[in-house]
């Protein structure tokens, strides 16, 4: 399976859940006999294209109200602010005149 039919399946699929029932990765993965990375490659690459796709211990669902994302909204700014800080304390190890080793 392409990775166009893919994301208009799983778009599709997605749609009819809701955050009281949301479908789970394993379930998918089974339905579209790819793996967990895959899917959320593709779910990744569908919330970049705006879709209001949320998610929690449960699964994935599709949002019709911000208070139904705000969660899965604060989760990826959380996790955006750890990488960042991540990444500004990797480049404290290095001398940025020379970016050499300190």
């Amino acid at each position: 399976m392409n990775d166009l039919n893919l994301t208009l399946l799983l778009l599709n699929r997605i749609k009819h859940h809701n955050s009281d029932n949301p479908v789970t990765s394993k379930s998918l993965e089974q339905i579209y006999k790819c793996n967990g990375s895959k899917i959320r490659d593709v779910i990744h690459n569908l919330r970049i294209h705006g879709e209001p796709i949320g998610s929690g211990d449960g699964g994935y669902f599709y949002c019709n109200h911000y208070s139904e994302i705000e969660s899965t909204v604060n989760h990826l700014r959380s996790r955006a602010a750890d990488m960042f800080e991540t990444a500004r304390a990797i480049e404290k190890k290095f001398d940025h005149s020379q970016m050499e080793l300190i």
